[in-house]
């Protein structure tokens, strides 16, 4: 009898052990299809991610290799200087690249950087700037031409009046500078 239970324990305990040994392995495989579409995502973004641990750089996407090289292994210092959680700096080939930078924590000791290309982004800001500063101007411009033609008008009226009732050369002088101000 003894026997029979040590046998039949040994047959459950086995069975659960396939069992268990199947689900590791579908996690496994689950848990390698999920990194590889991650590491496929972030190789596909425009942004540059770093993955920083002990402020050492541990991992980077395609985007971090194309722009600044393979860096895994050094130190975020190294790298750049000077880290805050939000800044910007020039770089690129011919210096003329405007790069933002961001530093997410995730836990105490692993951060995550985003670089991104933002020169396009200032360059259209600053246009916008430009057009609202002669927008501005457009508009008092347009107010002091208004304010000038008001007295100009009144000028004009009181000078045509009094030429019809007496007549003088300096009327007509006065006449014409009025529309050549207008």
């Amino acid at each position: 009898m003894f026997l029979l239970l040590v046998g039949l324990l040994s047959v459950s305990l086995s069975l659960r052990q396939e069992f268990t040994e199947k689900e590791l392995t579908e996690q496994v495989l689950k848990t390698e299809l999920i990194t590889r579409i991650h590491a496929s995502l972030l190789d596909q973004l425009p942004i540059s991610v770093f993955t920083i641990e002990h402020l050492a750089i541990e991992a980077q996407n395609a985007q971090a290799d194309e722009l600044f090289g393979n860096h895994r292994g050094t130190g975020l210092h190294d790298l750049f200087p000077e880290v805050k959680e939000r800044w910007e700096f020039v770089g690129g080939e011919s210096k003329d690249v405007l790069f933002e930078a961001r530093m997410v924590d995730i836990s105490d000791d692993r951060h995550v950087l985003f670089i991104e290309d933002v020169t396009r982004i200032r360059e259209i800001e600053g246009r916008a700037m430009r057009e609202d500063r002669l927008a501005a101007v457009g508009r008092l411009a347009a107010s002091l031409a208004h304010e000038i033609r008001n007295p100009l008008a009144s000028l004009s009226g009181a000078v045509q009046l009094l030429s019809e009732t007496q007549k003088g050369k300096l009327y007509d002088i006065i006449q014409r500078e009025v529309k050549r101000l207008n």
